[in-house]
């Protein structure tokens, strides 16, 4: 994977050189000041002050005609990571001596001694003092080989300028960001291709994991990269010990160079919460990144990574992608087949509106049952997991890698099975909440349950059954005939509407859904119709004075519990009728005509 990632990335770097970088570079934040290098001194130039504010994803500082400079002359002065400084305090970020880097507390905290000061240029001096060993020794001869002699005299005088320490002249220290000298030259130019220099310097020796696993091979010196990778005497189970090169891979210097600017490259995405990347080695763009919110592009082929920013940019976790596609195959319509008012649902996803994207889906899902947190919580540890509520918590980390693979990669294989398992698990999660708000939740879950399954199987017919079922049962208690229920559906949907209404008949101040659980704790039809049966007895003296001697309640309780069929029953059908709109309650059709004339019963 990494291979074919730096193919692509090697292509666009030819196309569009160092800006590709640049383009996606993002300083720190903190004070950048320029000084700029006269023949008898210098002076202080612009100082920007250089913020990053996530939330709006705008760079406060980025508009100054200085800014470009300043990431280039950044980028060229960073250090590879801290555990490779060149002051060994590591009081000083900065890698040469044309930049000077320092936290302001370390300022003000008085860490930035003289001493420290002295022992970074004493090192930028002599940098054959800091690589004197072995393989790193040879690797530092060949690059003063190249580059030639580091310019003394112009890092004394410099030296000079930061001792005086009046480069620093108002800049407030009180923040916990970084305060960057540059010091430049007039001449653009001649500045950029000093630091681009003055960087090689550093990195050539500093850029393998460690220079103890250099091997030279054909002339070339092979390594370890340090990206993504880490190997010391802690981590002995990364080797491969079962081979003479015991350390994962070696490259060539080029091949190191150019992954390590790839790194760099992805750096500026996780900086800029940009995480979701993908390689798609046959397009035009080969390597495009998004934010969590942000809906990516169909992809033909090509590989998924997920970035995570720490000290050091890191490939937290890839997979491939065969055919990623934004448009769904055909329309998806969201039912409202346990009635609810609309506005009941301000804010949420519309009803009978047609939807033609797949992040239109995630938006509804995430909406309906996640309180809108799945989309930032794909990769977050579970220790770290805030869901809302610790059983939406379970059964999102038991589900989050199918919803990922569905929202991110396309990947649609097995997506009706889970989503079946996990809405169910989430409705009866919400049904033992005490929350004013869970009859609301729970019609909108099993709307958009249904919806969606409909939506993967045209033959499943749930918003059919329902209508049906609803219309059935209608008909049966207006009737003055003789009836039997005429499906198990039926009669499940019946005892939902008989649970809800002796819910009705407590006195108690709350009335929590979870009282229906109780009923769906048992698995057939007898003990539903004894469930029932208790509770009815339970509030049976109130029936007469919310209903005629024959009303619909005592004609429901005694059809439900003149079936002797034993069947196992559809749950589902039991919620649906529970939070249905209540049939024992509508009036007749006849009796609606009478209150529109004005007449009594």
């Amino acid at each position: 994977m990494l291979e074919e990632l730096r193919e692509s990335f090697q292509a666009m770097l030819e196309e569009k050189g160092e800006r590709l970088i640049l383009d996606e570079y993002l300083p720190k934040n903190g004070t950048y000041r320029l000084l700029f290098l006269t023949e008898s001194g210098y002076w202080i130039g612009d100082t920007l002050e250089i913020q990053y504010d996530r939330k709006e994803g705008k760079i406060a500082g980025s508009e100054s005609k200085y800014y470009d400079l300043i990431c280039y002359l950044d980028y060229w002065s960073k250090l590879i990571d801290m555990n490779k400084p060149v002051d060994s305090k590591k009081v000083i970020h900065s890698n040469q001596y044309l930049s000077f880097f320092v936290k302001k507390d370390s300022i003000s905290g008085e860490k930035l001694t003289d001493e420290v000061i002295n022992g970074y240029f004493d090192v930028l001096k002599s940098p054959e003092k800091k690589y004197k060993k072995g393989k790193t020794r040879e690797l530092y001869g060949s690059v003063k080989e190249k580059l030639g002699e580091v310019d003394s005299e112009l890092l004394e005088r410099i030296r000079k300028i930061v001792l005086e320490r009046q480069a620093f002249g108002g800049i407030d220290f009180s923040k916990k960001d970084y305060c960057k000298l540059f010091f430049v030259w007039e001449n653009e130019d001649k500045t950029r291709a000093v630091y681009q220099q003055e960087g090689i310097r550093y990195l050539l020796p500093n850029l393998y994991n460690s220079n103890d696993f250099n091997r030279k091979q054909d002339g070339k010196i092979l390594g370890l990269p340090n990206n993504n990778m880490g190997m010391n005497s802690k981590k002995p189970y990364l080797h491969h010990y079962s081979r003479k090169v015991t350390v994962p891979y070696l490259l060539d210097q080029d091949e190191t160079l150019l992954q390590m600017q790839l790194f760099d490259y992805l750096s500026g995405f996780a900086a800029k919460d940009k995480v979701n990347v993908y390689v798609c080695p046959d397009d035009a763009i080969r390597i495009k990144a998004f934010r969590n919110t942000e809906e990516p592009p169909a992809v033909s082929g090509g590989y998924y990574l997920r970035l995570k920013k720490g000290k050091e940019v890191e490939i937290h976790d890839w997979d491939i992608v065969c055919n990623y596609e934004p448009e769904l195959e055909r329309i998806f319509q969201l039912k409202n087949l346990i009635h609810v008012a609309t506005d009941e649902e301000k804010g949420l996803s519309s009803y009978e509106k047609s939807y033609t994207r797949l992040w239109e889906i995630r938006g509804i899902i995430d909406q309906s049952f996640f309180q809108g947190r799945m989309t930032v919580n794909f990769f977050t540890a579970a220790k770290d997991l805030d869901m809302g509520h610790i059983g939406i918590e379970q059964i999102f980390l038991e589900n989050r890698r199918w919803l990922f693979a569905w929202f991110w990669l396309g990947q649609t294989n097995g997506v009706e099975t889970f989503w079946e398992r996990m809405t169910w698990q989430l409705i009866r999660n919400a049904l033992q909440q005490n929350s004013e708000n869970v009859r609301k939740t729970v019609k909108r879950q099993l709307n958009v349950r249904w919806s969606l399954l409909d939506y993967f199987h045209e033959d499943r017919g749930m918003e059919e059954r329902m209508n049906q079922v609803r219309k059935e049962l209608k008909q049966h208690l207006t009737t003055k005939e003789e009836w039997d229920f005429s499906s198990k559906d039926e009669f499940c949907y019946a005892a939902g509407q008989m649970a809800a209404y002796l819910l009705d008949l407590s006195q108690g101040n709350s009335k929590p859904c979870s009282w229906l659980n109780s009923i769906l704790e048992v698995k057939t039809s007898d003990i539903v119709k004894s469930r029932l049966y208790d509770l009815f007895r339970k509030y049976n003296y109130k029936v007469e004075r919310f209903d005629p001697k024959y009303g619909k309640a005592v004609q429901l309780i005694g059809h439900i519990m003149g079936v002797t069929d034993k069947f196992v029953i559809h749950q589902e059908m039991v919620v649906a009728g529970f939070m249905d709109s209540s049939l024992i309650y509508e009036k007749s059709e006849k009796a609606v005509a009478q209150e529109n004339r004005g007449e009594k019963k």
